[in-house]
């Protein structure tokens, strides 16, 4: 070895030009650099290159009985500087000037590493960049110029997207690729959205390069979206649009300061960044809904003589899901023999006028919004005083039709029967209510049937008899007839009993009958029917955004998932728990509610909680994670329920259970590279510690000047 370095030309041992030429663009001067940044660990392969700011800094790699490396630095067409090192040579360094040629502060310092460069695999030179007044840092940035939330009314629309690609960097990326994804969040199931054309034109649209941006400057890229829900029905829909491009190198956080960054060589890694877009169609029948409109009414009385009014009093409310509109009102009595007064609300040709029969016009509310109510509407049946008929019956109806939002028609009535009776009559009124109106399957009402005596005399022999569809209830509790052999005028007997629902859909509960003699004579009455509707949620999970199947050790992974309620009740107390393994480290959870903990592993379990999803709504939830080692991971679903509307049961969420996300983490084959490097370089020192050891330390060696910079 001491022969062979003997003959090694003095030429090619040391050569360090450092050259001022003039700078053509603007740089920043070191005295007003707030912060500065060391390049670590840098291998440029023969005849590459590489920017550090303005400047281009070119390897080459001769290889012979000297291996030789040279690196140029350029800026623009002048070179600035040339730094060379034989394979004998441990480094070589010198400092580049903001003006090149023309000096100017210092800018940045290279130390080229002649006996850690190589000539294998066609030859890298090894250096530092240290001292720079510039950033090695990559980033690309998603700017949204249209608004991220877009909604019509109309069911269809062609929607044009615009983003900008900004570079937020100090450095410019070998290459950049744009690529978009689509799809349903809620709605219509029928609902589509297709990308139809970009601007500029690409052959595909869905993923395709750009030109990457230089710092600080952008470009605008426009994705024209046809969305459409494909029918009278509400849709909601996403793009989402995201830039991925490459990073050479990795920040060193716990060596970094707030004014000194250490930046290690690190290629082959990409990175991305996202930005979505909501797009709404059909956004008028997003709250349709089913109203349904009820008639609560309360009357003076039922019987009466002669020259009596009977007076009516009632309200309109809205205990559906959706909005009533064109509610029309009418009223009537049959036969048209009593007079029919409307003493409020005021209504133009129409109040305190009498009139016989049914309305010709009816009174009209154009909205009637859901949980809403209408004033009081109140009106009198007035009979003459020349009735020669006694016990006549005269059926006072009230008739309320309405629509929903898209023109579906919708209908209610209660009907009254007025009795002109004899003296000393009994006078029977039957009502049957059930609550609640609204059960979820396996839910219970309780229907209560009350007969009253309205008249002057007991009713005899009085049996009250109700019944119930059995396809949608099964009795639980009490009985449904009752029987008294006596009820005395202003007394009452009740029918009371338990249902419990069995599947979704609207009952119709049919009308009880009450028996009973009158003087002897069989008489029969019926009862008011009721609706009841009978819901059942049905909650479903959609994976939005999961991790790739191949991740690089610190890489940031997303898991992006929607609960949504396609039934047709309320879904209560949704829990969902996910189990991460250990060696992925949880950065955040969003959802209406998130608990996370330590498994005892060492990895977390997640939990998301929503109260409640009302029918046709969704609740989205995220995760957001970044790899910490290598290997093969699973993230599981280990539990996913909902309780009905009523709390009675608990259910699985349909589709949780195939939930499985899994990936594989590996380590760049540059990490690979370094570590063998590092186990060489470790085994040859050993090697050299014992030859010095033996012979001495040369004097060459004793007062070799340390590294800046981290340990390699």
């Amino acid at each position: 070895m001491g022969n062979l370095r003997a003959k090694v030309p003095a030429a090619l041992i040391v050569l360090a030009l450092l050259v001022s030429i003039p700078a053509s663009t603007v740089v920043i001067p070191a005295s007003a650099a707030t912060k500065t940044y060391d390049w670590l660990d840098i291998e440029l392969a023969n005849n590459s290159e590489m920017m550090v700011g303005p400047f281009r800094i070119v390897a080459h790699v001769s290889a012979g009985v000297v291996n030789i490396y040279m690196l140029e630095v350029w800026k623009e067409q002048e070179l600035c500087g040339v730094f060379q090192a034989s394979n004998q040579q441990e480094e070589v360094q010198g400092v580049i000037k903001a003006y090149c040629r023309e000096g100017g502060p210092a800018v940045f310092e290279v130390h080229l590493y002649g006996t850690e460069s190589t000539t294998a695999d066609g030859g890298k030179a090894k250096f530092d960049i240290k001292n720079s007044v510039y950033s090695p840092e990559t980033k690309l940035r998603l700017h949204p110029v249209t608004p991220t939330q877009l909604v019509f009314n109309q069911t269809s629309a062609v929607v044009d997207l615009t983003v900008t690609v900004m570079n937020e960097g100090s450095g410019t990326p070998k290459w950049a690729r744009l690529t978009t994804a689509y799809g349903r969040v809620e709605g219509t199931e029928n609902a589509t959205i297709e990308l139809v054309a970009t601007l500029p034109p690409v052959d595909n649209p869905t993923n395709f390069s750009i030109p990457p941006p230089k710092p600080r400057e952008g470009a605008n890229y426009t994705f024209e979206f046809s969305a459409s829900a494909n029918g009278k029905a509400y849709a909601k829909l996403v793009a989402t649009i995201g830039v991925s491009y490459p990073v050479d190198f990795k920040k060193d956080e716990q060596h970094s300061t707030s004014t000194h960054e250490v930046w290690v060589y690190d290629p082959g890694r990409v990175q991305s960044h996202t930005v979505r877009f909501y797009i709404v169609v059909g956004d008028i029948y997003r709250d349709v809904g089913v109203p349904e409109v009820r008639i609560n009414l309360n009357h003076s009385s039922l019987t009466a003589q002669p020259g009596d009014q009977v007076s009516f009093e009632f309200t309109l409310k809205n205990a559906g899901t959706g909005d009533a509109f064109n509610v029309s009102i009418w009223l009537s009595v049959q036969p048209p023999l009593p007079q029919i007064l409307v003493v409020s609300p005021e209504v133009p040709g129409l109040t305190g006028k009498p009139f016989t029969g049914t309305m010709t016009t009816p009174m009209l509310v154009p909205r009637l919004p859901k949980n809403a109510v209408t004033q009081r509407i109140k009106f009198k049946v007035i009979f003459p005083e020349d009735i020669t008929i006694m016990g006549s019956y005269f059926n006072t109806t009230i008739l309320v039709e309405w629509q929903d939002k898209v023109g579906k028609n919708f209908q209610a009535k209660v009907s009254k029967v007025i009795v002109v009776s004899e003296p000393e009559l009994p006078s029977i009124s039957i009502n049957k209510q059930a609550s609640p109106s609204e059960v979820s399957v396996n839910g219970t009402i309780n229907v209560i049937v009350k007969v009253v005596n309205e008249g002057g005399a007991p009713a005899t022999d009085v049996t009250v008899t109700d019944s119930f569809p059995e396809e949608y209830f099964e009795l639980v509790q009490g009985k449904t007839s009752a029987s008294v052999k006596s009820l005395a005028p202003g007394k009452s007997m009740t029918l009371s009993y338990k249902l419990k629902a069995k599947k979704e859909g609207s009952a119709t509960l049919p009308a009880a009958e009450v028996q009973y003699k009158e003087r002897d004579v069989p008489q029969l009455k019926y009862s008011n029917t009721l609706i009841i509707r009978i819901v059942k949620p049905a909650v479903g999970l959609e994976l939005i955004t999961s991790p790739p199947s191949r991740l690089i050790v610190g890489d940031l992974a997303e898991m992006v998932f929607s609960v949504s309620n396609d039934g047709s009740g309320q879904a209560r107390d949704i829990e969902l728990t996910l189990e991460i393994p250990p060696g992925i480290d949880l950065l955040e959870s969003e959802g209406p509610v998130t608990a996370q903990e330590r498994t005892e592993e060492g990895g977390w379990r997640v939990t998301f909680r929503a109260d409640s999803i009302d029918p046709g709504a969704s609740v989205e939830f995220s995760m957001r994670m970044r790899v910490q080692r290598m290997g093969a991971y699973n993230i599981s679903m280990i539990n996913a329920t909902f309780k009905g509307e009523a709390g009675e049961q608990e259910y699985k969420i349909g589709g949780a259970d195939a939930l499985e996300v899994s990936f594989l983490v590996e380590v760049p084959r540059s990490q690979k590279i370094i570590v063998t490097a590092a186990l060489i370089g470790m085994v040859g020192a050993v090697a050299a510690a014992s030859f010095f050891a033996a012979r001495g330390m040369p004097s060459r060696y004793a007062s070799r000047r340390p590294r800046l910079g981290l340990p390699r």
